[in-house]
């Protein structure tokens, strides 16, 4: 991948976390910022307070480069707004001279002090400073509990404000080129940069317990990590940092265990453990297993193997005549929502303690390392889990009955070495059926009913332990189970889970498992389909046999059926995601030639002309543009008819560019006010 500071993130992210570039203080809610709403709006977490550029509504965007530790924002006069997070309690930056920016909240008035203003809220002072150099102005804000440090701060960082900006970006820019440099050169995808982002911004600097880098989680009520989303992210920073992920695999395996040898499921950076900490899932080694073979030539993969086995040894029943290991509450199971130890026996533990043994066999080198347990756990589950009828893994309950519904955890045997054929290929369609275990955006943790309140929800850490399944299904079903992770990310564009940031970026190397053709028919319909002409003229000379002429016709026929042209859609889709955009095109070409489902013409018309643009193949773009509002008359597709106003500006075609446009902002523009201002701009703008 080729680190492009114009198109490596271009898409501003509505409440996005942002962190400090030096993390020498301590992660705080004092600290939290985020993104707002408006274009180059950020503030404390929940809009307690925030900053106003004071740009006014009448400024042209060009380009946005949104990072976690700032953003820049550059203007049609190739002015630019940046601002980085220098530390957690300061933020420096520069606007256009005529700007008028300001601190503001909504329930108070800033006080003037000096040269600075300031906002007091709840026992923290946050204040402003500015300085005007030729057509720049700079500002710089820190966040203090004591005004007069807070000043202090914020006057000392304006000192030499010019050069602390240019060392950030020579020093950021280079650090993602490293990181770019890793991955294939021609991965792309929409606003790539934000998954490396999101990730980035959780690691932490050595602190209190943690003697070198580690990954906040900032779910906890305190500061601290928890080992799940630790293990989950290590895997996907080792693909684009290995030296930053060495560091966090460190800092993991000095964790303290508990009494039983098992990790934590969580560790705070005050060093005070929960008031009764249980441990963290059995899936540590499983996941460890996927890292790059390098990581393990620069730690000491030993001590991983030693802590791993610990951790799996304190789940091992000591009394295996007593039956599967079960959860001992609700709050540490896989499935924690439809985990109760009262009224069911469950199997998802003893699978997922099978899965751990066989990681730890392939990690160590040593296959008969606990092997006699996970014969002994593996056929405890086969015979006493499985439903012949069903063909499934379910639970059960505390009188021997099975359970009504299948969970995650039925799919667990799927990442075995050691599970049959015919079990692995009757648990391989729950991740087929939707009245199962496959959601559009991957894998449910149980079986909807329709009595449920809610739906099952689909949690990243959960699909993070299948990644595995895309090298071990058939192509189809590894693309299909791709193409639903792909709408997850489309589903949370600002990653509020960075663990979906996290499985995003573990996906890059699976790139080559998407087969980009997916044509796959059986032998006898391309036997038929080789002697349609025969076929077709006997047909017609044997009138009784019209009604079998025409469905052979019908089946010969090269379009897709509905079926296959939902595969074919969903591997689009992850293509895009995926960065392949020149195969994304073929793939949209041959929906659009073969699709059954006139209705969605129009989208793939428009998901193509996306596709062309990107690549500045406009005047491709503009015919697919004006294809898909011819097929959408009634105007559902609001976003085709604003692209085309963009493609025929760029080809030239101002006039229609400013009639289409205007023609936008006259249909749509109450309804979409944000696009009637930007609009009203780009009229200017091509007028001129």
């Amino acid at each position: 991948m080729i680190f492009d500071e114009h198109s490596y993130s271009p898409e501003w992210i509505s409440q996005f976390t942002l962190s400090a570039t030096e993390k020498s203080v301590a992660p705080s809610p004092l600290y939290a910022l985020e993104t707002q709403g408006i274009l180059g709006g950020f503030g404390g977490h929940a809009d307690r307070w925030r900053f106003e550029s004071g740009l006014g509504a009448e400024v042209d965007i060009t380009e946005t480069l949104l990072t976690y530790c700032g953003f820049r924002l550059t203007f049609a006069n190739e002015q630019v707004y940046e601002m980085f997070v220098l530390r957690p309690d300061i933020l420096i930056g520069s606007l256009p001279a005529r700007a008028k920016p300001e601190l503001f909240a909504s329930d108070q008035q800033t006080i003037q002090k000096g040269d600075a203003s300031f906002l007091e809220l709840d026992g923290v002072s946050i204040g402003l400073q500015l300085k005007t150099e030729g057509t720049q102005k700079y500002f710089a804000i820190g966040i203090d509990p004591a005004t007069d440090t807070c000043a202090s701060l914020i006057s000392s960082s304006l000192e030499n404000i010019q050069t602390q900006l240019a060392e950030l970006k020579t020093q950021q820019f280079s650090l993602r080129e490293e990181w770019c440099k890793r991955l294939p050169e021609t991965y792309q995808s929409e606003n790539q940069g934000a998954m490396f982002e999101r990730v980035h911004g959780l690691i932490q600097a050595a602190n209190g317990p943690f003697k070198s880098a580690w990954i906040l989680d900032e779910q906890l009520e305190r500061p601290g990590l928890t080992v799940a989303q630790t293990v989950n992210i290590i895997p996907a920073v080792a693909l684009y940092s290995p030296d930053q992920a060495c560091e966090l695999l460190e800092t993991f395996l000095n964790l303290p265990p508990l009494a039983s040898g098992a990790w934590a499921a969580s560790y705070y950076l005050d060093g005070h453990p929960d008031p009764t900490p249980f441990p963290a899932l059995p899936n540590i080694c499983a996941i460890l297993a996927t890292l790059p073979k390098e990581i393990f030539t620069r730690i000491d993969a030993k001590t991983v193997q030693t802590r791993c086995e610990q951790h799996l040894r304190s789940f091992l029943p000591k009394d295996p005549s007593q039956g599967l290991p079960q959860w001992q509450s609700a709050a540490q199971a896989f499935t924690p929502e439809v985990t109760d130890p009262s009224e069911l026996k469950q199997f998802d533990l003893a699978a997922l303690l099978v899965t751990e043994i066989e990681a730890l066999q392939t990690l160590s080198g040593n296959h008969n390392l606990l092997e006699a347990e996970a014969k002994q756990l593996s056929a405890s589950i086969w015979e006493g889990y499985w439903s012949s009828k069903r063909k499934r893994l379910v639970d059960q309950t505390l009188d021997g009955k099975e359970a009504r519904r299948v969970t995650a955890g039925g799919l667990i045997p799927l990442l075995w070495k050691r599970t049959g054929k015919t079990e692995f290929a009757a648990l391989r369609q729950c991740l087929f059926h939707t009245d199962e275990l496959r959601a559009p955006e991957g894998i449910r943790q149980w079986q909807a009913k329709k009595e449920d309140p809610i739906q099952p929800p689909v949690h990243p850490r959960t699909q993070h332990l299948f990644v595995p399944l895309l090298q071990k299904l058939p192509g189809e079903a590894a693309a299909l189970l791709s193409a639903d992770w792909h709408r997850l990310f489309t589903a949370d564009p600002g990653y509020s889970h960075p663990e979906t940031a996290a499985l995003q970026i573990r996906l890059i190397p699976y790139a080559n498992r998407i087969n980009p053709h997916l044509e796959r028919y059986p032998a006898w319909v391309r036997s038929m389909e080789k002697h349609r002409k025969g076929l077709v003229t006997t047909a017609s000379i044997i009138l009784l046999l019209i009604p079998a002429a025409f469905s052979i016709s019908f089946a010969l026929r090269k379009d897709y059926n509905w079926s296959e042209e939902t595969l074919v859609a969903g591997h689009a889709e992850t293509l895009v995601t995926m960065g392949n955009l020149p195969e994304a095109v073929k793939t949209y070409t041959r929906l659009i030639d073969n699709s059954r489902i006139d209705a969605r013409l129009n989208q793939y018309y428009l998901s193509r002309g996306d596709l062309q643009f990107k690549q500045e193949n406009y005047q491709e773009a503009l015919d697919d543009y004006l294809k898909a509002v011819e097929l959408d008359p009634i105007g559902n597709l609001y976003r085709a008819r604003w692209n085309l106003a963009q493609a025929y500006a760029r080809v030239g075609q101002y006039d229609q560019a400013i009639e289409t446009i205007q023609a936008f902002i006259d249909e749509y523009g109450e309804e979409l006010p944000s696009y009637r201002v930007r609009g009203t701009h780009a009229i200017t703008l091509w007028s001129e």
